[in-house]
């Protein structure tokens, strides 16, 4: 989504940890807000500088360390 996206980010995160999804992505300090369902799923990503994108389809895990669910 482009900066100014009307999305709100949910309020709670929780950590990724070796039981996730994920396991490659702890410690990036990054944080991925998950917004919805849909043929893909849209999370909106907030990396270490505060800036914002969206990603919709496959979650990139190499790029979170927070997974909101």
């Amino acid at each position: 989504a482009p900066h100014g996206s009307h999305f709100r980010p949910p309020t709670k995160t929780h950590r990724i940890n070796s039981h996730d999804n994920y396991p490659d992505a702890a410690g990036k300090g990054i944080e991925v807000i998950k917004l919805g369902e849909m043929s893909g799923q849209l999370f909106f990503i907030r990396d270490e500088l505060g800036a914002y994108g969206a990603k919709i389809g496959q979650f990139e895990s190499r790029s979170t360390d927070h997974f909101w669910s």
